[in-house]
């Protein structure tokens, strides 16, 4: 065989090396283009896992905002103290109704569901929305689960409240007044261990003038007024929180959350009085009264110096006038319509007032002398006062309440007017107030149960 010329030799070879060239380039190509395949499915999963977990994240913010909504609801319902535990949905749920219609919110409907509340769905925003579940967990807390919604997905976040008796934040201050509130002439409302002793709380829904002071009135606390465009008109030497001028509204805080008026139980004081007197005949020459019942349409007038001991219960309509003297051992209850305030139904202090507490009353007594800290509680009457306390009195609380001419004395406690008529206080009238044991409640008044959010219990169930 002949053999091949070194020129053939080349050429074979070259041949040879240009087809390892194109299969190494085919790997090459395919290894890029799988690369490159990769790459992009890579992407395209990134790209949805961060859709999926931003969607994700709104879902779950929906629930979070839900829960504050409804943790904002919350903190307005409070439930009577004597709620039993087999009526405390009905009873959130009725709490609840009466909130959101105070705000004027009428798209959210919550109802119960056998053992449950339900809240529907409530929009959020234009893509989400959530809805929420309240049970009761315990004997003493409720169990509030959220579920937010957006694009599909959902997200559930629950949190436990307990259900603990509160005594009212009313009782935090030593006026109160669902009323304006009008000081004229040389009054002055003073701590006697502190200024803030004698701050005041002030309503107001029906006047937008809350607070007026004419003269040289004196409040030594600081004002906080509940109504959102209120006006304090302070004219003459006035001084709140001890700065005159322009320097008292540094002491005026317009637009503070509202306060829970406490609600009156005469109850607790009405079995003690165990004796009637249906006629003022009945009282000719009487300087001592002891556990009596004034039926109504008596109107007595006193004009001797009294001496009442125990419970002297008031029953409606009636005015009842005390011209001289009177010390009082014991608690004055007026059994009226807290609501429905009558000038039919009036308590009037023309002289002087000696006070005692109920401790000092003889064992005689009995479960009456653990009644402490309240002089007056008279729901559906107007209480006047013209003369002073000479010794301490407890809390004193009515429909309507003014004082004029001399009145004042210690309040060891605090001076509650229910009603949204004007509270007047005129004259010389010099009101103290002894506060040490603020925040405790006095007798005769109910406690609420509030619902205060557990942050340890905070949970994300999952789906």
């Amino acid at each position: 065989m002949p053999s091949l010329s070194k020129v053939q030799t080349f050429a074979i070879a070259r041949q040879a090396e240009r087809g390892v060239v194109l299969v190494l380039s085919l790997v090459f190509l395919a290894v890029f283009a799988a690369m490159g395949l990769a790459l992009g499915a890579a992407t395209g999963l990134s790209l949805q896992t961060a859709v999926n977990y931003k969607a994700s994240n709104r879902a779950r913010t929906a629930a979070e905002s839900g829960l504050e909504v409804v943790r904002y609801w919350l903190s307005e319902v409070s439930l009577p103290e004597s709620t039993g535990e087999e009526q405390y949905l009905q009873a959130l749920a009725e709490a609840m109704d009466s909130v959101l219609e105070r705000q004027g919110i009428s798209i959210v409907c919550p109802f119960m569901e056998t053992d449950q509340i339900r809240i529907p769905r409530v929009p959020i925003d234009a893509e989400r929305y959530f809805d929420a579940v309240l049970n009761v967990c315990r004997p003493d807390a409720v169990q509030v689960k959220v579920r937010g919604f957006y694009a599909g997905l959902t997200k559930t976040v629950s949190v436990q409240y307990e259900l603990q008796p509160q005594t009212s934040g009313v009782f935090n201050y030593g006026l109160a007044t669902k009323g304006p509130l009008s000081m004229n002439g040389n009054v002055s409302l003073v701590g006697v261990h502190a200024a803030n002793e004698s701050d005041v709380y002030i309503e107001s829904p029906n006047d937008i003038t809350a607070l007026r002071m004419n003269g040289s009135g004196c409040i030594a606390g600081d004002v906080s007024i509940a109504r959102q465009d209120a006006v304090a008109d302070i004219s003459g030497s006035g001084s709140v929180g001890g700065q005159t001028g322009l320097g008292v509204h540094d002491h005026i805080r317009i637009g503070v959350p509202s306060c829970q008026f406490p609600e009156p139980d005469v109850g607790s004081f009405e079995g003690f009085a165990t004796s009637v007197i249906s006629d003022s005949k009945d009282l000719k020459e009487v300087d001592t009264l002891v556990n009596v019942r004034i039926a109504p349409r008596v109107n007595p007038r006193f004009n001797n110096d009294m001496n009442l001991l125990g419970v002297i219960l008031i029953e409606p309509p009636n005015k009842v006038t005390f011209n001289g003297h009177v010390t009082i051992t014991g608690v004055i209850v007026g059994s009226g319509d807290l609501d429905h305030y009558s000038d039919e139904n009036e308590i009037y202090f023309a002289g002087n007032v000696t006070c005692r507490p109920v401790s000092e009353l003889p064992d005689s007594f009995g479960a009456l002398r653990s009644l402490t800290g309240t002089l007056i509680l008279a729901p559906g009457f107007k209480v006047s006062f013209t003369g002073s306390f000479e010794t301490e009195s407890g809390t004193i609380a009515a429909s309507a309440l003014s004082f004029s001419g001399d009145a004042g004395g210690v309040v060891k406690g605090s001076v509650i007017n229910y009603g949204n008529t004007k509270l007047s206080i005129g004259g010389n009238t010099n009101l103290r107030f002894d506060r040490q044991d603020a925040g405790s409640s006095p007798a005769g008044f109910r406690k609420t149960i509030r619902l205060t959010c557990n942050q340890s219990t905070y949970t994300e169930p999952a789906e």
